[in-house]
């Protein structure tokens, strides 16, 4: 065993203090939790979005005055690129893209047809759902979001990111970029078709350019999460209030949605130096009966 003194303590070792981060999608939900924990342990966050009266909120939470709005889509070229040059403008270097906007293909239209299930629908009623009455580019956009997205916004940021490598000591952890993903990327058992696979298709995109990237040093991690509150589970949070809450546990085995604190801690957890050298780590978290009763957060990584 090595004769070098180390500390142990659980501050140092989750210590992200004088990082730089870039949270998409940080107004609210995901994003604005991850933004929050990074901010109030010493980091500085830059967040984005759409909705500038929900960045603008969101920058009030800031506990030390370090979390910054940059209004935009990741969607866009020119927004991404405008992002890029603030930053660059302004501190020259990231140590920490978090990937987190994406979309639904849930319908929450206020008179929305109910799913057809194949225990209680005929295929004649299937294809009609699928095929006509959901918006064809529904599926093409959340494809585009969750996964192309995620790609040109990685993209964009490679060289803020390599720079970060650049000024850090080496014995510090890389550069990485952090996505969002979802437990429905790792389950053949719910009907949310189109999301499930963008999902799939974004924990295999950040595998790809994790091995990519190796020879400049900047990982791919991926936190794949089951049901959190949020706007995009509003649904699901209303489906169970009769039971305050509890769901049963042949669906999710802890019988609840995953709280902020579990989200917060596998953020700190990758983003800090207790990463530096794990190659791999996946907690399946999954919501359906083929699970046992384990953890709510998933992640894996390169």
């Amino acid at each position: 065993m090595s004769s070098t003194q180390h500390n142990y303590n659980r501050t140092d070792l989750t210590d992200v203090s004088g990082l730089v981060a870039v949270v998409t999608g940080g107004g609210t939900g995901l994003g604005l939790i991850i933004a929050r924990t990074l901010e109030a342990n010493g980091a500085k966050v830059y967040i984005t979005g759409r909705r500038l009266e929900k960045l603008q909120e969101a920058t009030k939470l800031a506990v030390q005055g370090n979390i910054f709005l940059i209004q935009g889509s990741t969607t866009s070229h020119d927004d991404l690129q405008q992002a890029v040059d603030a930053i660059t403008k302004e501190t020259g270097y990231i140590d920490i893209l978090v990937n987190n906007a994406g979309m639904t293909t849930f319908d929450s239209s206020p008179n929305a047809r109910p799913k057809p299930t194949p225990q209680t629908s005929s295929i004649s009623e299937i294809r009609d759902y699928y095929f006509n009455y959901r918006p064809q580019e529904l599926w093409r956009d959340t494809l585009q979001t969750n996964i192309g997205a995620v790609f040109t916004t990685s993209m964009a940021f490679l060289e803020l990111l390599d720079a970060g490598n650049k000024r850090r000591s080496k014995d510090l952890p890389k550069s990485q970029i952090l996505v969002i993903g979802s437990t429905g990327g790792l389950t053949r058992f719910t009907d949310s078709f189109i999301y499930n696979a963008s999902k799939a298709g974004v924990h295999h995109l950040m595998r790809n350019l994790g091995g990519y990237l190796v020879p400049f040093d900047i990982r791919t991690n991926v936190i794949a999460p089951g049901w959190f509150p949020s706007d995009m589970t509003a649904a699901v949070s209303k489906a169970w209030e009769a039971t305050g809450g509890v769901m049963p546990k042949e669906l999710v085995p802890q019988q609840r949605m995953g709280n902020e604190d579990e989200l917060a801690g596998t953020v700190l957890y990758l983003a800090s130096k207790v990463r530096i050298v794990l190659a791999r780590v996946t907690v399946d978290a999954k919501q359906n009966a083929d699970c046992d009763d384990r953890p709510v957060v998933s992640a894996m990584g390169v």
